[in-house]
């Protein structure tokens, strides 16, 4: 797992957009915060992979509005990866969004979301090794990263409270 402040390389043309809101705890104040998540793990010979990332923008509003930015089909820029053992390709196709929701959703049954807006614009995915554990869990990870950070909260600690390493 690598955290990043920007991935510039995992931005892509975004085709289309789609949003939810989820109910959020607490409200925040503060600058925008973008954060971006790589998670690689290799087990039994198959490996997971994803990298997730966006910008928080805090704002007094008792919802978290998630806006994921979704590639075109034929999107298929390459991305570099520190930790991808095949091509990975700067996208978030249109079957991987609702992993991405379903990881704030998990997050969100941990601890409490901040208020304001989230927008999911940076993305890589391997066609052989991201799945929808790997989506789901990197989101999840990065929501929680983005969540200590505006709370001033030391974020390994954070990550050490609700990260667990998949079995």
């Amino acid at each position: 797992m690598r955290l990043y402040d920007d991935v510039p390389a995992a931005r892509f043309e975004a085709g289309s957009r789609r949003e939810k809101s989820f109910l959020a705890g607490c409200q925040v104040d503060g600058a925008p915060v973008r954060k971006a998540v790589e998670f690689y793990q290799l087990q039994g010979g198959m490996a997971q992979y994803a990298l997730i990332g966006g910008q928080f923008e805090p704002a007094p509003v008792d919802s978290l509005t998630v806006r994921v930015d979704v590639s075109p089909p034929e999107q298929r820029d390459n991305a570099p990866s520190r930790e991808a053992l095949t091509s990975v390709f700067a996208r978030l196709p249109e079957d991987v969004v609702d992993h991405v929701l379903e990881g704030i959703a998990d997050y969100q049954r941990h601890d409490v979301l901040p208020g304001g807006l989230l927008t999911i614009d940076r993305c890589a995915t391997s066609e052989l090794d991201t799945s929808p554990f790997a989506v789901r869990h990197t989101a999840g990870v990065l929501i929680a990263v983005i969540t200590a950070t505006v709370r001033d909260e030391d974020v390994e600690h954070a990550l050490n409270r609700w990260y667990l390493p998949p079995i």
